[in-house]
């Protein structure tokens, strides 16, 4: 009987399947192909692209899809392609039927009435087999939907072990000390002490830590420290988004470690200065995983077998609650023709099935987007595969990444007008002049200013003040 039951099931399904395709005009003999742009490379672009071929194999072949999958490059690249075409610039390509996107990368097309509203192919039982909220962000203050979720990371900090452990031997360091953002700031002005002397020149210390992304910095600081930070156009506020003591304590632990040198950053990515050993510690997306490396190069070309340690993000210290960044990405669907626009949900349902979503995102260095691909069992079993290469370093990402979404509470930036520039302007005013100011100290002390002279006005309040008012002048600005 109950053989029956799920024959007749299963039937039930493909029927509907069946009668679904023909009412949108797919056809096995006349098959559509949709276009995929993407941002992926080298190890993702592979799990991304071995997807692709194997859907275009079965359950395209099947109902008359074909997938076209072209990488763009880089994150801003693909970004830039896609206004560009959006607004019909000379020479840009047109659309593609999908784009993998964040919600303010996409919510520019929202507005320009170019995105489809795909919630019409999706049963509320399907949706509910996705993790709580992962839809919300896609909503855009609507009931409807306009980004498919397949993929989350989060933040995490990456600590060269090896020589963690002759700095902490040397100085009695603790990784406890790592557990909140004062605590990495001390460590690190103890790093640059500590490496300053060993060696007779003076003042040549070497920075211990550096981040990727200054915009989470601030978004989820201002979380941890309890303000209202911009994630609707409801609750925007400049007031409580500049509020002066979290403003201050941001600008402590970042910017002052900066120019003193116990902060630093040479390379495009901070997981580069790790492999130079430029750093011994950075933050960075769970998403750049299958890059990190356990090898760090020596000056003189030979590299160096280290110990790494995950380590989930640092608070600050009077924190109300830990808080982690929610970085949810989607797939947005271009307005196209009926074929192309059902053919696009056939195949990101596909890809998001149990099986097909881990094999990409465990690969990829994200988490699944499906409630049950969701746990820690899931991924294990897949890591357990021989032919899934996940490396030591990855696997310990993943599991800490999952740790994270688990046990801290999250922050989701909802976009809203101007809010993929506001976010680029918070990743690049205090970093720009942090840089710019780092520079300035090294110019002035390889002119013989001692050092504590030449930090004299970097390091004094009027500096921070100055940087205050033209922070709060340009951010009225863009609102």
């Amino acid at each position: 009987m109950r053989f029956r039951w799920c024959a007749v099931t299963v039937l039930c399904i493909i029927l509907c399947s069946g009668c679904s395709d023909h009412k949108f005009g797919l056809d096995a003999k006349n098959p559509v192909t949709v276009t995929i742009w993407h941002f992926y490379n080298s190890v993702q672009q592979t799990a991304f692209d071995i997807l692709v071929e194997k859907f275009n194999e079965t359950e395209g072949q099947k109902r008359g899809i074909v997938i076209e999958s072209i990488s763009q490059g880089s994150f801003n690249e693909l970004s830039k392609k896609i206004a560009a075409a959006a607004e019909k610039k000379s020479g840009a390509e047109p659309l593609p039927d999908v784009f993998v996107a964040y919600p303010d990368s996409a919510y520019p097309l929202y507005k320009q009435g170019l995105l489809v509203n795909f919630s019409r192919y999706l049963a509320k039982e399907e949706t509910d087999q996705y993790a709580r909220g992962y839809f919300s962000e896609g909503e855009f203050y609507t009931k409807k939907f306009f980004l498919f979720p397949f993929a989350d990371s989060t933040e995490l900090f990456i600590l060269n072990k090896t020589e963690w452990d002759l700095f902490s031997g040397a100085t009695g360091v603790s990784l406890d000390d790592l557990a909140t953002w004062e605590g990495v700031a001390k460590t690190a002005a103890r790093y640059y002490n500590w490496t300053d002397s060993l060696t007779p020149e003076p003042d040549d210390g070497r920075p211990f830590f550096g981040r990727d992304s200054l915009s989470n910095y601030f978004i989820v600081g201002c979380r941890q420290l309890g303000s209202k930070i911009p994630d609707s156009i409801a609750t925007f506020s400049v007031e409580n988004f500049v509020d002066e003591n979290i403003l201050y304590t941001l600008w402590e632990n970042h910017y002052l470690p900066y120019i003193q040198g116990h902060f630093g950053a040479v390379c495009k990515f901070r997981n580069d200065d790790f492999r130079t050993g430029e750093l011994i510690a950075f933050c960075s997306s769970s998403e750049g995983s299958p890059y990190f490396s356990p090898y760090v190069v020596k000056p003189d070309g030979s590299s160096e077998l280290v110990d790494v340690l995950i380590l989930p993000m640092p608070n600050f210290a009077d924190a109300e609650y830990k808080f982690a960044v929610a970085q949810k990405v989607g797939m947005a669907i271009t307005k196209s023709t009926p074929e192309k626009e059902y053919a696009s949900t056939v195949f990101l349902k596909w890809f998001t099935e149990v099986e097909n979503n881990t094999i990409f995102c465990v690969t990829a260095g994200y988490l699944p987007s499906r409630e049950a691909a969701h746990t820690i069992q899931n991924i294990q079993n897949y890591i357990a595969l021989p032919q899934a290469g996940i490396s030591d370093i990855q696997t310990q990402a993943l599991f800490t990444a999952l740790d994270t979404i688990q046990t801290y509470q999250r922050h989701t930036s909802h976009a809203f007008d101007n809010s993929y520039n506001i976010r680029v302007f918070l990743e690049e005013s205090l970093q720009e002049k942090a840089r710019k100011d780092r520079d300035a100290v090294i110019r002035l002390m390889d002119l013989g200013v001692p050092r504590e002279e030449a930090l004299s006005y970097y390091v004094s309040k009027q500096n921070y003040l100055n940087w205050r008012d033209s922070f709060r002048k340009d951010l009225y600005s863009m609102l």
